[in-house]
């Protein structure tokens, strides 16, 4: 699975290709660009996909704290809960 598709249409008033009673239809589809969006379909190997290479900026995070001027570069270990500083200075 490379690429994911939004569906934008389907032509659903005249099948194009009847197999039996088994219509095809034509469907108008635009590739989908992640954004960082959460994807809970219920199919287990797509949400795996989502897990797998979504790019959460929360998990690695800049923040400026005090007048001081601390910097701190965190990561959060979702196992523990715990905060673990990659750089804490002042």
């Amino acid at each position: 699975m490379n690429s994911f598709f939004e569906i934008q249409f389907v032509e659903d008033q005249e099948p194009f290709f009847q197999l039996g009673n088994l219509p095809v239809y034509k469907l108008r589809v635009t590739r989908w660009e992640y954004a960082n969006e959460g994807i809970a379909t219920g199919v287990a190997g797509i949400d795996a996909k989502e897990g797998k290479y979504s790019l959460n900026l929360l998990v690695d995070r800049f923040t400026l704290e005090d007048e001081k001027g601390t910097i701190q570069l965190e990561q959060d270990d979702t196992k523990s809960g715990n905060a673990n500083f990659l750089i804490n200075e002042s």
